[in-house]
């Protein structure tokens, strides 16, 4: 179970934003994977085995501290075809097949994507809000993005929400200076946000001594300014301790091109036992010499994993969960020591069985 925080009823936004005019205590939100190319070029599969490879374990803030360069890139290049007006516009519809009348069905809460972030990756979420800290990042290796260059943030909502912002601008903005002269002279400027939720990404801070926390990250297009005056937020982090994630530094971590995707299979007919799917082959989990040429073939593709792979066991819903464990068990044997699973089937827990009121 998740709290809500309610420590501190002081809101660092409080004064400048009326409730009437904020997106909402949940972030609206509309599924990504539906049928067709997308503004990237990728179909529905090529899209669900990319954000397949995000892993979003807490007992893991080592692996939840990666970026995982192939999903990175392909949601930096989603944020080149619609600026945030586009994406805010379609973060505002219902997502396919909620139920009329429940909200529940239609949004996705902070604590569910604390809870359940696996299961929400590639999610569009819309906030307004103050950023506390920025920094200017080159982009990452391999992706061909020539004028751009990414602005790494930490962002506060209205509910003490602390989000983590991967923004793409052009290499002429100058959004990290105002951020940064607004935050010195104690008026930030209040922007919304409209991004793709990527993972629950783990950092530290001296105040928090030195212990890794995680917290939801978008990647987005430059935010949009609004109308609100400036805040005066330094003060309001104090007295609602949301100061203590500041100065924000990372953790150390495996660089990671791609993960490995074994994904679980149905047998075909007349057959038994577990079948997989990996580097485009299909065979049974019991036939370790194929599983042994699917990792080694990864391994020629991604050089970089050559001494640290890792794989994600992808389970679809039509296949039993008690497939997983022998999955990572086979991997394991194969010499994949960072393994992990994400599972289609999983239930998403309500709001209110994660929230204590």
């Amino acid at each position: 179970m998740i709290a809500r925080r309610t420590a501190y009823a002081a809101f660092v936004l409080c004064a400048a934003l009326p409730l009437t005019n904020l997106c909402g205590c949940r972030p609206r939100t509309i599924d990504p994977i539906l049928p067709g190319v997308d503004r990237a070029g990728l179909d529905i599969e090529q899209r669900r085995m990319i954000l397949a490879q995000i892993v979003d374990d807490p007992r893991r803030m080592d692996e939840c501290a990666t970026l995982e360069a192939a999903p990175y890139r392909y949601l930096l290049t989603l944020c080149t075809k619609e600026d945030e007006g586009d994406l805010h516009g379609r973060a505002d519809k219902d997502v396919p097949g909620a139920k009329d009348g429940d909200d529940e069905d239609k949004e996705i809460a902070y604590e569910q994507l604390k809870a359940q972030g696996q299961a929400y990756r590639g999610r569009l979420i819309s906030r307004q809000g103050v950023m506390i800290e920025v920094e200017e990042q080159a982009l990452p290796a391999g992706l061909n993005l020539p004028g751009y260059k990414v602005v790494a943030a930490l962002f506060v909502t209205k509910t003490n929400e602390l989000f983590q912002l991967r923004i793409l601008v052009k290499q002429e903005s100058d959004l990290a200076k105002k951020i940064t002269e607004g935050f010195a002279k104690d008026k930030s400027p209040v922007y919304r946000v409209t991004g793709f939720f990527m993972k629950c990404h783990a950092k530290m801070s001296a105040k928090q001594g030195d212990r890794p926390w995680r917290e939801p990250l978008l990647v987005c297009p430059e935010p949009s300014r609004t109308k609100f005056a400036n805040v005066d937020v330094k003060t309001r982090l104090e007295e609602s301790h949301m100061d203590v994630y500041l100065p924000s530094k990372s953790l150390q971590t495996v660089p990671t091109e791609e993960r490995l995707i074994l994904e679980l299979a149905t047998a075909p007919q007349g057959q038994q036992g577990t079948w997989v799917r990996a580097e485009n082959k299909e065979f049974a989990l019991t036939d370790k010499a194929q599983l042994a040429q699917a990792v080694e073939a990864f391994r020629r593709r991604v050089p970089s994993a050559a001494q640290t792979a890792s794989a994600v066991v992808l389970r679809p819903p039509q296949v039993p969960d008690d497939r997983i464990n022998p999955a990572l068990s086979a991997l394991r044997e194969a010499g994949v020591r960072r393994v992990f699973y994400k599972d289609e089937g999983e239930r998403l827990i309500p709001l209110k069985e994660l929230v204590k009121e």
